[in-house]
């Protein structure tokens, strides 16, 4: 059996799982005891908008971006944007903070 998600990214993948599923719960992330759900729509959006400010900046495909947060749900919606902007990420430690 072919597998068909061959040949496809991450973005793909979540391009069109925001697109089959735009409410469906994507990311969940505990704060003071209480959750906060993204739907995959919102996971789409801010990751868009985080690639959309790399861009802006000039940014040569390839580039390295420093990544450094102690949230671990900002961490996933930048490493996204930054995939998305062509260009890598270089997790820094949290200890770095």
């Amino acid at each position: 059996m072919a597998d068909s998600s061959r040949g496809r990214t991450l973005i793909h993948s979540l391009q069109r799982r925001a697109a089959e599923s735009p409410d469906a719960p994507a990311l969940l992330h505990s704060i003071g005891g209480s959750w906060l759900a993204l739907s995959w729509a919102e996971v789409h959006r801010a990751s868009d908008e985080m690639a959309a400010g790399l861009l802006s900046l000039g940014l040569p495909l390839g580039a390295r971006v420093a990544l450094l947060s102690r949230s671990r749900l900002e961490w996933v919606l930048a490493d996204l944007g930054i995939l998305k902007s062509g260009c890598c990420t270089v997790p820094l430690h949290a200890n770095a903070l």
